[in-house]
């Protein structure tokens, strides 16, 4: 546990409502996984997902290429991302900034053994399920209150899709707290995957906040003082909680504060990083309470799409995967959500971008491909 002395610069703080709306989980876990002495393993952890979309309108119905999108935000950050090469991360908090190494993907079986997408759609006429709550769980949580039964949460990550009218963008089932009828985690489809237009909560950030809740992850300040403390040794106490996208450095405890971590409230595009503490206790929490949802899989089926990037030494090709000409519009995403190139595509089966023209250079990137028949996107990363 962190001691910290006294708090010597005024924190980048806003009422319990902004808190609200950013995240709704308030209770927090024990240290009980942390006592458990479990081995931290290096491997990779492959947890199956099943999204559940309950839809009131069409709006609500998010699109295949959404869910796709979210999966590989999801991904990006929590397995394939090196933040020890992110300058945008602060030079003194990159050596204790980590990879869970955790890899997500759509199941392929359902409960009683059949193949699966791994989507269930679910149209329900009763508003606000992903907030309406009764003694036991959430309406969306349940078919015969208008939302979707739970996959057996000891196997499945459920992730409901679900308007959340009076409550936060979304809310994560602490490990401790989960029960048969009640566990996963709820967003509101507005805040859910790559959205340009919904800034500054348009990157998908929302579940990657979430998902560390779920595993066991506090927000990086519990109240207002330096004793309201995370847990997490490598993560420097801090009064309150940030929001916005403050600028670096934030002094309080007598000690730089993380606000670009993924547990704090900040916009989208200021999120960064997990630390090696956080780290360890999410894989704790993997080994321990949630132990049944590390399940192999394989990603690169479950998040197909009908396009890919390679590179040679002097070219990155995006490529149409059966050699089929297509029209549409290309738009390519940095990591921060702003649009750094954009084409018409008329009769190509693939795009070329040269590597003199310095588009693509180290870092984390999203394309978007729409055509008539369809939106469709992926991410991918480039280390050198």
């Amino acid at each position: 546990m962190k001691v910290c002395l006294s708090t010597f610069l005024f924190i980048f703080y806003l009422p319990s409502l902004l808190w609200s709306q950013r995240c709704a989980t308030v209770d927090f876990l024990s240290d009980q996984s942390r006592q458990n002495n479990v081995h931290f393993r290096d491997a990779t952890i492959e947890i199956q997902v099943v999204f559940h979309v309950v839809f009131l309108n069409e709006d609500e119905n998010v699109s295949a290429a959404e869910l796709y999108s979210q999966l590989e935000i999801l991904n990006d950050h929590f397995h394939r991302r090196n933040a020890k090469l992110d300058i945008h991360i602060p030079e003194e908090f990159r050596s204790v900034a980590a990879s869970p190494n955790i890899n997500f993907c759509l199941a392929k079986k359902d409960p009683s053994g059949q193949n699966t997408t791994g989507v269930i759609r679910v149209k329900t006429n009763v508003e606000n399920t992903g907030c309406r709550k009764n003694s036991k769980t959430f309406f969306a949580m349940k078919t015969s209150l208008g939302g979707s039964d739970l996959w057996d949460p000891k196997r499945y990550l459920n992730i409901f899709v679900a308007q959340r009218k009076d409550c936060g963008f979304a809310q994560a089932v602490f490990p401790e707290q989960a029960t048969d009828e009640m566990d996963g985690i709820i967003i509101d489809p507005k805040y859910f995957g790559f959205k340009t237009d919904n800034r500054p909560f348009h990157l998908g950030m929302t579940l990657v906040h979430e998902m560390g809740h779920y595993l066991g992850l506090k927000h990086l300040a519990t109240g207002n003082n330096c004793n309201s403390d995370d847990g997490i040794n490598d993560t420097p106490s801090q009064v309150g909680n940030y929001f916005g996208c403050p600028s670096y450095p934030q002094f309080s405890c007598n000690t730089s504060n993380q606000f670009m971590n993924y547990m704090s409230l900040v916009d989208d595009a200021c999120m960064k990083m997990f630390t090696h503490g956080q780290v360890e206790r999410m894989r704790e929490v993997i080994s321990n309470q949630r132990a049944g949802i590390s399940f192999p899989c394989d990603t690169m089926e479950s998040v197909n799409t009908d396009y890919f990037l390679y590179g040679n030494s002097q070219q990155w090709v995006i490529q149409q995967r059966e050699n089929k000409e297509f029209d549409g519009e290309l738009e390519l995403y940095n990591s921060l959500g702003q649009k750094i190139h954009f084409r018409k595509v008329q009769g190509e089966s693939r795009y070329i971008i040269n590597k003199t023209d310095k588009i693509l250079t180290p870092g984390n990137y999203f394309v978007l491909i729409k055509t008539k028949q369809s939106n469709q996107s992926f991410f991918f990363f480039i280390s050198n």
